[in-house]
């Protein structure tokens, strides 16, 4: 299977030409449709059944992230129906209706429980009309001029729809089927290159339909041709292939419309078609229809068959009724209210129901040991309790006052009852999981300041229990609890496995195979751990979190320590300063190491910026006082958080700097290699700040294909981290 790229750049140069009423690409005045049977012949599947309904419930307690990492996990021994349901799972939830947020739509769990109904939904027309539906909102942002942000569904599907109709890209494989496997990874685009590919694009580049369609996949649409018996098999040809003629190449526009699916005007139709009906005219009635009334003519729906002139009657009924239209956006804007409060009670009802799963235990184990417990006890002291107290906190008490009241001359309740735990995910997470850290000073040429550093606890053995004697009961209670081991693969088949020198290869090997269990110490660097399973992360082309961004800026000092004068003197500030925000966390201990000493033998300040699940670097020019702005992903939303992020550092660095650093000019950075996929951002910074300390300037002209370069990047990162293994 190929890998696709997602050629960022390109898809909204596409989505720039999609007129939301016609629901086609209006590319060069000619309307190019979208259709399902489009999609049918690209992803190998029928474009027949009932359409998929994603509902608005669009999360459930797993990520996509942590599906995509179970169906990795799967292994020989395996129950064929398990290795079944979670394929689907995650065919559903990372290729055909992936999320913005990466969540996973509850729907996709009930159609893993009823596998046996997977082929009767129209998938499809399903993953088109999802499309369809960003396509109209990207459409209205980019009218208002408004961010875009990131798109839903299969986006991937765009990119390949769009080499199927330009007649100049050649196939690697012209006879491969579906046909996601005629397309590899070579075709990549950025801003520059799709911008004149549109500029220079003429009308005979373009396809009215898919070329070269087989019988096979003429079976896949939705009024296949019947076939016609042979009389005389010896002198029919067996074609695999069936080409097209030459009119799908477009001399000069088309002057009749366009039908609604190109791909049945080649099929001759079972029975006469009838020319569309000329569409309703609100303005008065026709010579050969009995007069009607300006009501009826501005309420009657247009008749069966005239679909192509329902989006335009709407549209004029809106136009004429401004209460309607406005009445309209008041419901969609609720409704998109109403969707974001449905996710949230969704992930609330997941966290009550893993509470009371512990709560019901708890509930066993104590009416199991003291006849004396009962569930009326526990609700007479609940009831004294606050009436703003939640329900988690209620319960909690409840337990607790139970516990104390039965262990008067024991231990307390508290000191062997594990508290559920709630579930994040994100930033919100790793920053809980640093919580955890004991405060360590850090003194380095560039960086210094009070850290934390996280603690494992790892039991060898399971520890005996303790025993407690009672009255009437004698039970047991285990003092600790040793964690349960996450064994890890022995062996990862990463991107960058081909990029990367023979030796560096086997030493990662060797080093996978020794250190087997998620949980194993990796790196350590003064505040930074990482982990195996983040060596897994960065292997595997997953998204970066601060622990890989801090750790290769540590990595950037240790080089300049052995060979002095490679990087330019610089600050190095640690995301956390400002997610730490967020969470209510003390964020002054990142930036106690900057001091108008440190500022004014430093040129540079480098500060990444995690929001909305996406990297970004600030750089503090300080000999400039200039501030630029990195970004991977060209998008002006991002920078709506920089003012914030400056102002909390100027808070905490007051006197440090010469001027007000809030009144320095923030530029974006011109001319710097961007992504084209949606996973490379916190890599992207880590270059970008490598290259941006460099003793002489940065050639970016010269760095155009460092996406390409990725892989490389991620597993050369990895070595040198594994690399510090060597010291124990």
């Amino acid at each position: 299977m190929p890998r696709l790229v997602q050629n960022v750049p390109l898809v909204y140069k596409l989505l720039s030409c999609w007129d939301s009423k016609k629901q086609c690409f209006l590319i060069k005045d000619q309307n190019l449709q979208f259709t399902a049977d489009e999609v049918a012949m690209i992803l190998g599947l029928p474009n027949r059944g009932n359409n998929f309904e994603i509902g608005g419930a669009r999360i459930t307690g797993k990520s996509a992230n942590d599906i995509r990492k179970e169906v990795i996990s799967l292994d020989e021994s395996t129950a064929m129906p398990d290795v079944l349901k979670k394929f689907i799972i995650f065919l559903l939830s990372n290729l055909f209706f992936p999320l913005h947020n990466y969540r996973t739509p509850a729907s996709v769990i009930s159609v893993a429980r009823n596998v046996e109904k997977f082929l009767s939904y129209n998938w499809p027309d399903s993953i088109r009309e999802f499309l369809v539906a960003d396509f109209n909102a990207v459409a209205k942002k980019m009218k208002k001029g408004q961010p875009l942000g990131y798109l839903n569904g299969f986006v991937h599907i765009i990119v390949i729809w769009f080499l199927e109709h330009y007649a100049l890209h050649e196939p690697l494989n012209s006879k491969a089927r579906p046909r996601f496997l005629r397309w590899g990874s070579d075709v990549v685009y950025n801003d520059a290159d799709a911008s004149s590919l549109f500029d220079g694009l003429e009308v005979s580049h373009l396809l009215t339909s898919f070329d070269a369609i087989t019988t096979e996949e003429r079976d896949l649409l939705a009024n296949p041709p019947k076939k016609t018996p042979q009389t005389s098999p010896d002198k029919v040809p067996n074609k695999e292939i069936i080409l097209h003629t030459p009119n799908e190449h477009l001399p000069t526009p088309p002057t009749s419309p366009t039908p609604q699916s190109p791909l049945r005007q080649n099929t001759p139709p079972p029975s006469p078609v009838r020319p569309p009906p000329s569409p309703i005219s609100p303005g008065g009635p026709s010579t050969q229809t009995p007069p009607m009334s300006h009501a009826q003519q501005q309420h009657t729906p247009p008749p069966e068959g005239q679909q192509d002139y329902r989006v335009d009657y709407v549209q004029k009924l809106l136009d004429q009724n401004r209460f309607l239209k406005s009445r309209l956006i008041t419901l969609e804007t609720t409704m998109s209210l109403n969707e974001r409060r449905m996710e949230a009670l969704e992930h609330y009802v997941f966290e009550q129901r893993e509470m009371n799963k512990r709560l019901e235990a708890m509930e066993m184990f104590l009416s199991a040991n003291f006849p004396s417990f009962n569930s009326s006890t526990a609700a007479d002291h609940v009831q004294s309790s606050s009436r703003t107290m939640s329900n988690e906190m209620k319960k909690a008490e409840c337990a607790e006052v139970i516990a104390e009241h039965m262990f008067e001359d024991t231990q307390a309740i508290k000191d062997f009852v594990v508290k559920p735990d709630t579930s994040s995910s994100g930033i919100a997470k790793r920053v809980r999981r640093r919580a955890d850290r004991k405060a360590k000073e850090v003194k380095t040429p560039y960086t210094k300041g009070q850290h934390k550093k996280k603690v494992l606890k790892k039991v060898a053995s399971r520890p005996s229990p303790v025993k407690f004697e009672l009255t009437n009961a004698l039970i047991e209670v285990e003092s600790q609890k040793s964690p349960a081991p996450r064994p890890a693969p022995t062996r990862i088949e990463y991107p960058g496995r081909q990029m990367i020198s023979d030796d560096m290869r086997m030493f990662i090997d060797a080093c996978l195979e020794k250190y087997t269990d998620m949980s194993d110490t990796i790196y350590t660097a003064e505040n930074i751990q990482i982990f195996r399973s983040q060596i897994d992360e960065l292997l595997t082309d997953q998204y970066l979190d601060d622990n890989h961004i801090d750790a290769f800026a540590s990595l950037l000092v240790e080089k300049n320590k052995l060979r002095p004068g490679l990087y330019q003197p610089f600050i190095y500030v640690s995301s956390l300063h400002w997610a730490s925000t967020k969470y209510d966390m003390e964020s002054k201990q990142y930036v106690s190491h900057i001091n108008k000493d440190a500022v004014n033998a430093s040129n540079f300040l480098l500060l990444p910026v995690n929001d909305s699940e996406h990297w970004t670097l600030l750089v503090a020019y300080l000999k400039k006082a200039t501030w630029y702005f990195f970004d991977s992903l060209p998008n002006p939303m991002h920078r709506a958080v920089l003012p914030l992020v400056i102002d909390h550092l100027h808070d905490e660095t007051q006197g440090c700097f010469q001027s007000d650093i809030r009144s320095w000019k923030v530029l974006e950075a011109e001319g710097v290699p961007t992504q084209t996929n949606g996973f490379d951002c916190g890599m992207f910074v880590c270059k970008y700040m490598e290259n941006v300390i460099q003793p002489n300037a940065v050639k970016w002209d010269l760095l155009k294909n460092l996406q390409a370069e990725m892989p490389k990047f991620r597993a050369e990162l990895a070595f040198m981290l594994l690399c510090s293994t060597l010291k124990r």
